[in-house]
Formats: C-alpha cells, sequence, structure tokens
C-alpha cells in the first residue's frame, strides 16, 4: 500500500462514493466516466511535476508525429508516483470490476500535440501480458479541460463481451455485432473514463490549437496469475521487465506492479 510521500500534495486517499447504477454501467458497456474524479485544485498541484517529469524523461516512449506517450512516470519521479499511487483512484478501479484489490501494471502521460492524427480501434490488452483472470482496466485522466464536442475518446460499447479469441478481427466482430460508439463529449480537468482493457476504444486527431495532456493508469486485478505469452516478441518482454524471475502460472506481482488497493473485511 502506498502512503503519502509528499504532505505538500493532494493525498487522493480518501473514497469517491460511485454514483448508484455506475458499476452496472460499466459491467455491461465496458466504459464510464465519473466526473471530478480530482478536482482541479488537486491536478493543478500535480500537473507541474508530470509535466517536468515527461521533459526529463529517461525512460522507454513511443514517438510517433505528434503524439508524444511516455511510459511508467511513477519510476522517475516521486510526487508523480504519489499520484499513480492514489488510493482513490485504485479504489475505484476496483470497485467497478468488482474484485478485492488492484495492482498497478503501468501508467502513461499522453500528450497529443495539435496536428496528430487518428488513433485507431484498439484493445489495451492486446499489448499487455496475459493474466488470468483478465481483469483489467485502465483510468484516463485529463490534465486540462478538452472541450472537443465529439469527445476525446470513442468506445464500442459492449464489445469487452465478445467471446475472446474467436476471431483476429475483433473489431470486424464488433461491427457485425452492431455494437454501438459512444462517447462523452467535452472533459473537464480531473473528470476520469474507466475502460476494460478487452474494449474497443479509438481516439479522434488533434485539430485543435493546444496539447492534449492525460495521465493514464492501467490496473490488474489482485492475484491473477501470469499466462504464457503466445506473442513471444510483443508480450515477452513485459514478462522479463514486470515480472523477472518467474513465469506463467506464477502470481502476477513483483515490485514494479505494487499493490494499491486493498478492500479490507
Amino acid at each position: 500500500m502506498n502512503g503519502a510521500v509528499h504532505d505538500d500534495l493532494p493525498p487522493l486517499s480518501d473514497n469517491y462514493a460511485l454514483p448508484e447504477g455506475l458499476i452496472a454501467q460499466f459491467r455491461a458497456n465496458g466504459h464510464v466516466c465519473i466526473r471530478q474524479a480530482a478536482f482541479i485544485h488537486e491536478i493543478s498541484a500535480y500537473r507541474p511535476h508530470i509535466i517536468t517529469a515527461v521533459e526529463g524523461y529517461t525512460g522507454d516512449r513511443s514517438v510517433r508525429p505528434h503524439k508524444q506517450l511516455y511510459m511508467n512516470l511513477w519510476e522517475e519521479d516521486t510526487r508523480v508516483r504519489q499520484f499513480v499511487f492514489a488510493r482513490r483512484f485504485a479504489k475505484l478501479a476496483a470497485d467497478l470490476m468488482g474484485v478485492t484489490g488492484v495492482r498497478l501494471y503501468l501508467d502513461q502521460a499522453n500528450f497529443i500535440e495539435p496536428g496528430a492524427s487518428v488513433t485507431p480501434w484498439h484493445q489495451t490488452e492486446a499489448y499487455m501480458l496475459e493474466l488470468d483472470p483478465a481483469q483489467i482496466i485502465t483510468m484516463w485522466m485529463p490534465l486540462v479541460d478538452l472541450p472537443e464536442p465529439g469527445g476525446p475518446v470513442t468506445y464500442l460499447s459492449g464489445s469487452h463481451l465478445l467471446p475472446g479469441g474467436a476471431s483476429k478481427n475483433p473489431l470486424l466482430e464488433a461491427k457485425r455485432a452492431g455494437l454501438p460508439e459512444e462517447n462523452y463529449g467535452p472533459l473537464r480537468t480531473g473528470d476520469a473514463t474507466f475502460h476494460a482493457g478487452r474494449l474497443l476504444h479509438s481516439a479522434p486527431g488533434n485539430g485543435g490549437a493546444f496539447t492534449r495532456e492525460v495521465m493514464t493508469v492501467t490496473y490488474f486485478a489482485d492475484g491473477a496469475r501470469i499466462l504464457d505469452p503466445e506473442d513471444k516478441s510483443g508480450r515477452a518482454p513485459h514478462l522479463r521487465r514486470l515480472f523477472a524471475g518467474t513465469g506463467a502460472g506464477r502470481p502476477a506481482e513483483g515490485p514494479l506492479t505494487p499493490l494499491l488497493y486493498r478492500r479490507l473485511f
């Protein structure tokens, strides 16, 4: 568990009462939006440290035209770690999935600059190590207001419930099933969307005049076990880094996947 490291920053350790029906909505649709999961003053306190960590980043990152993706900033800066490890967010993830505890898989700062192209439909789990049970969820939180009327992310509702492994083309299966596209319209600083790991989602290009600054945190259910990665080249590096010294069939836990929340009975 994580305690406050920097007392000058908001602890983000309190409980957020989920509105009635939101858990059922997540299970059915695979996504929800929680307005003001963090208050503006809380984001204002952390944002400068996230930007500083981005500017000094030394780790692996995906660099595409106008898309800067910075992974695992929590390892670079203890103030960013306090944000990523926030109990409030981790408990929301656990409650939505209906599990007793969650561990960190990774965090990622997404800085999408003006002129960025469309992010195609994809599933978060497609890039991650397979776990059993496959209970993975990502929080997507803007650090600035995102006023796009069509929303910064679009989801194919219910696509997380399509049979796994039934098709090499989950997007085609989702379209054949007539699953609807949905988004939440403009998002304010500190709003949070959560989506299931198998949910198909995409993002429009950035035709605006400012950078979309977003922090994402991906969690998985505590107690999950590692599956042998079929995609050796794409997923095996995650096994070697996140779960060094262990392997298929073993508990998915280690110093780089800390426990962020566990419900006490």
